[in-house]
């Protein structure tokens, strides 16, 4: 399978937005797998490869892959065989109610 990145939906976030609002969400494996398939675009995608490079299990890779997908970060064509990797999309008001106290600070100011 192919990786390719599309463009955002959405504005284009900064990363220091993706860190403080996708990062206590999908986790620091979620985090650091989406940087690494941003960066592939266009490269095959091998499971092995990534789960070695994020040093995790296959196990923990599969998780997290759910996990993206359930919040729409990637998803699978399985028609043209390629891995759609989101770029950061803004989060949602009801998303960002959900962090903490302090990270629902830093959204008003």
């Amino acid at each position: 399978m192919k990786i390719t990145v599309l463009p955002p939906w959405g504005a284009d976030v900064t990363e220091s937005y993706a860190e403080r609002y996708w990062l206590p969400t999908i986790g620091p494996t979620g985090y650091l797998m989406m940087h690494k398939l941003l960066r592939l675009d266009g490269c095959d995608y091998d499971r092995v490869i990534l789960a070695v490079g994020l040093g995790v299990t296959l196990k923990v890779l599969d998780h997290t892959f759910q996990r993206l997908m359930t919040f729409g970060l990637v998803s699978i064509n399985p028609v043209g065989m390629t891995v759609n990797v989101h770029r950061w999309p803004e989060a949602k008001l009801a998303h960002i109610e959900r962090l903490e106290a302090r990270t629902r600070e830093l959204a008003d100011a």
